[in-house]
């Protein structure tokens, strides 16, 4: 019975079918709580209740279902708003093979109960709120194939029993695990291995390109050293930048490039680029280019940003990036590697997310409305993007977006929205830049909604605003205006028309998506919301999105309520 939009309670009747074996009720929209009756089904081995959207804690009554011996083949209770903690009653399902309680909000600790699931072989639980350590009692499950913990927040250290375990896959990625990575097992297998977003880890195996684990000094000296080789290091990096720029100026000839800058050679670079060929070009800046790339054996997807130094503004450019991206760290912006700026990423079209589906457009727009959030309001001192577009958000392995390109970025005085600046002109890019920014001493937070707004537009329209059709007047806002509300799926992307999607539910996000990227793109920056109160407004239409359930005026009312100010 999956995919049906049913509504309601499942039957306390359904208790009396002694004989079954097998029930699935995924991708509906059940409310309520579980029938008692459920666990009187002695002969059950498969429960599938994924994408219900079921909310609140664990029904009482789920004790009962996880006290069915009988299940041998999998749990499912995936992508519902379950929270509280894991009972660990989950260990009385000794002979299950599959648990998947992905996307939901359980917290607490991961019950060490769960090892005593001998035979499980797939344990899926990322997207959660689990804390703590990874339970050693994990150990005992010498026949686990899978094991997917990401984007919970685990601490602590990968756990090295995990090298002796028969592990085809294993993600740990977005967590806050620190120490040395074991180097045996599944972690000998970089494709099958995960462990992105732990700012913490280090050593492993080359192909995961961590930093190396350096012994834990208490001198005094290192307090002083480290500084001074950061001021050292930046000013080396400039002198060699404008010598290499003044060299190449009095030489007619081609020079070859430093063979090494940083821990990665150039050599290396134009290999993964395939010497830097113009079919690799993800992206094109004031600067210079930026490649895509496969580095060393591993073929580890990277962005190789490389700059024109025949600019004036090339130099500048590359050190206000470096201390940007020195200063944050977030899942949805990129890393950075020696003195490159590399993404593990996907880039199959100049717009990375060319065919996506709308709940894929969603899932990318929280993503980078999250990176900005986190460098407006996150960390000490915030940071303005400045040339926010779709050349700069790239799509990691999993279809996680991270925002790119930090040459233009400016940091503001801690706790303020805006600064002042010097410059003259326009600095960003035609069609996505705040009107504001064109004159002098007016960026600000803003800046980079206004960009939001317009990147919105595009994602669901399919239309850049410097689009060939947007003559005489028109813009992609005032095109975006014109079809609302009543010929929104006119004005929407083709692409995303043409997907098997509820049309209701498909006419309702387009509005919701389409009002809040005006209201980011609003002319007046006092009129643009803040970048947090978009979020909250885009997490409330996805999660709408993900669990299939009409907004129908509650919805938008709800949304519009979230980016008032």
């Amino acid at each position: 019975m999956d995919g049906n939009l049913l509504t309601g309670g499942i039957p306390a009747s359904i208790g009396e079918l002694g004989n079954l074996k097998e029930l699935s009720l995924e991708e509906n929209m059940l409310s309520g709580e579980i029938p008692p009756s459920l666990g009187g089904l002695s002969n059950l081995s498969k429960l599938s209740l994924g994408g219900t959207c079921w909310r609140g804690g664990f029904p009482q009554t789920l004790e009962e279902i996880l006290s069915l011996t009988s299940l041998s083949l999998h749990l499912d209770l995936s992508g519902n708003y379950l929270i509280g903690s894991l009972l660990p009653e989950i260990g009385k399902l000794k002979n299950l093979n599959t648990l998947n309680l992905s996307r939901n909000r359980l917290s607490g600790e991961i019950p060490s109960s769960i090892g005593d699931c001998q035979v499980l072989e797939f344990l899926l639980l990322e997207s959660n709120l689990f804390q703590g350590v990874i339970p050693w009692e994990l150990s005992k499950l010498k026949g686990i194939q899978e094991l997917d913990l990401s984007r919970n927040r685990l601490s602590g250290e990968v756990p090295e029993f995990l090298e002796g375990l028969s592990l085809r896959r294993l993600n740990l990625s977005y967590n806050s695990l620190e120490g040395e990575v074991p180097r045996g097992g599944i972690f000998e297998n970089g494709s099958a291995t995960s462990l992105v977003g732990n700012e913490g880890l280090c050593g492993g195996n080359p192909g995961m390109l961590l930093r190396p684990c350096r012994q834990r000094r208490r001198s005094v000296v290192i307090k002083v050293a480290v500084p001074i080789g950061v001021v050292l290091f930046v000013v080396m990096m400039t002198a060699s930048l404008f010598a290499y720029c003044w060299k190449k100026k009095r030489s007619s000839g081609q020079k070859p490039l430093p063979s090494h800058l940083g821990e990665i050679s150039y050599g290396e670079l134009h290999r993964s680029t395939d010497g830097f060929s113009p079919d690799n070009i993800i992206g094109r800046g004031a600067h210079g280019c930026v490649y895509r790339g496969k580095l060393g054996k591993r073929r580890v997807p990277v962005a190789v940003k490389v700059l024109d130094l025949g600019s004036v503004d090339a130099a500048r450019s590359f050190m206000a990036e470096c201390e940007a991206l020195w200063q944050v760290r977030h899942r949805n912006l990129v890393k950075t590697m020696g003195s490159f700026s590399g993404a593990d990423f996907q880039a199959t079209s100049s717009r990375p997310w060319f065919m996506s589906s709308c709940q894929r457009l969603l899932s990318i727009a929280v993503d980078v409305a999250y990176a900005i959030e986190y460098l407006h309001q996150c960390i000490d001192i915030p940071i303005i993007h400045r040339d926010l577009k779709p050349r700069n958000v790239l799509l990691d392995d999993e279809m996680t977006a991270r925002v790119s390109d930090f040459g233009l970025a400016r940091f503001l005085s801690s706790g303020s929205s805006h600064c002042t600046t010097r410059s003259i002109g326009l600095k960003g890019t035609i069609g996505y830049v705040a009107p504001e920014s064109a004159t002098v001493g007016s960026l600000s937070t803003g800046t980079d909604v206004y960009s939001f707004g317009i990147l919105l537009l595009e994602m669901f329209t399919g239309k850049r605003p410097t689009d060939p059709i947007f003559l005489e007047g028109l813009t992609l806002r005032s095109f975006v205006v014109e079809g609302l509300p009543h010929q929104v799926m006119a004005i929407a992307d083709p692409q995303l028309i043409h997907r098997r999607s509820s049309r209701n539910l498909m006419i309702h996000c387009l509005i919701s998506v389409f009002k809040l990227g005006l209201l980011c793109s609003e002319e007046s920056r006092k009129d643009r919301p803040k970048i947090g109160d978009v979020v909250k407004a885009l997490t409330l239409t996805r999660d709408a999105v993900l669990c299939s359930q009409s907004f129908l005026g509650n919805h938008e009312r709800r949304v519009e309520i979230e980016i008032q100010r």
